[in-house]
């Protein structure tokens, strides 16, 4: 099956695409360069303790290692990311554009396994967190998005261009010089 997905030329209306999907990217990256120095602040000493971990929108419990390590993966994806976009590489985009899917995919269906319970809790408490996770995913499928459209656009700027001459017409005029007797 086959999915269009809307052209987007700027990003939040203001930026263009590039510079926009560049200034997502390095906020992105301040971001997790601080959850990354958190956990790591807050789990030293003791790596295989449990920790609270706020990731994509998930609010969860684990490991401190396993906490660093998805902070990590996803800082390394975002250099990825950056580098792509700073140097116009098609391939790169599209290895964090997999990477964005599939983590926004993964923390969907966490979101529903984690929160089986959900409605057992107070109700004030449920609605921010639907509310958090709500922005989050949605946050991360116009990024998605927007790469995707740069990945479009950088497709399309490459300068190859396919001719399909089956689809062509051709005219053949006639070679003789007939005269309408009308």
């Amino acid at each position: 099956m086959r999915i269009e997905l809307p052209e987007m030329r700027r990003c939040c209306f203001c930026f263009p695409l590039r510079r926009g999907v560049l200034a997502y990217g390095y906020v992105c990256l301040l971001f997790t360069l601080f959850c990354l120095w958190l956990e790591i602040y807050l789990g030293y000493g003791d790596l295989t303790g449990m920790t609270l971990v706020a990731y994509h929108g998930n609010s969860f419990f684990t490991r401190a290692w396993l906490a660093i390590l998805l902070y990590v993966i996803d800082f390394v994806f975002t250099i990825i990311m950056l580098v792509g976009a700073h140097m116009k590489r098609v391939r790169l985009l599209t290895i964090y554009f997999y990477y964005g899917v599939t983590t926004t995919l993964a923390t969907f269906l966490t979101m529903f396994i984690i929160n089986y319970d959900l409605f057992n809790r107070d109700l004030y408490n449920v609605i921010i967190e639907i509310t958090f996770i709500f922005f989050a995913l949605i946050l991360h499928v116009y990024m998605l998005c927007l790469v995707w459209n740069m990945i479009k656009r950088l497709k399309q700027n490459s300068g190859l261009t396919f001719v399909n001459q089956v689809a062509e017409v051709v005219i053949e005029y006639p070679t003789e010089n007939i005269q309408n007797p009308l």
